[in-house]
């Protein structure tokens, strides 16, 4: 089950870096184009400024649910190396309720937020603004899928060796 699960995710993570390649693309341009123009013209694009800011903000989103994937968050592993297994099994479990309750906060926050943006339009781009606050919650949902794996096949069934989740595919 697991491992049909950890297959769907991998090409969820295929699709995600294909976007995330695709934003920094978009956002390295944006901000290309845009020096360029005050250099040159010594008058920038409106929305430039926006088009980066914006791939900014939906690469960071895209990329919290990778970095969960690759379990590459802020941790104090010695810690775990210094408890004995029965503490340090307790104390994984803890932490990933802690994680499951912040991406349940960053999923409601960010639905309120898409809430308050309706109607509102990007002053340089015309582009509504909910299309910016939705990567928050798109992002916890990623982050969820990844962190569910992680919970299941690390803590659960003991996979010591699998905590790192290489930079694979």
């Amino acid at each position: 089950m697991l491992n049909t699960y950890s297959k769907m995710l991998d090409k969820l993570q295929a699709v995600i870096r294909v976007c995330t390649i695709v934003l920094f693309i978009i956002m390295f341009s944006a901000i290309f184009l845009q020096i360029c123009a005050r250099a040159f013209f010594s008058k920038g694009f409106v929305w430039a400024e926006e088009a980066a800011k914006f791939s900014m903000i939906w690469l960071t989103m895209l990329t919290l649910g990778l970095a969960t994937r690759w379990n590459q968050h802020y941790k104090a592993d010695f810690l775990y190396d210094i408890m004995p297994p029965l503490l340090s099994r307790i104390c994984k479990i803890f932490i990933f309720l802690l994680q499951f309750f912040f991406i349940g906060v960053l999923l409601i926050e960010g639905v309120q937020y898409i809430g308050t943006a309706m109607g509102g339009l990007a002053a340089g781009m015309q582009i509504p603004m909910s299309w910016i606050y939705i990567s928050i919650p798109v992002g916890a949902a990623i982050m969820f899928l990844y962190t569910v794996e992680h919970f299941f096949g690390v803590v659960l069934k003991g996979n010591a060796g699998e905590e790192e989740k290489q930079w694979e595919s």
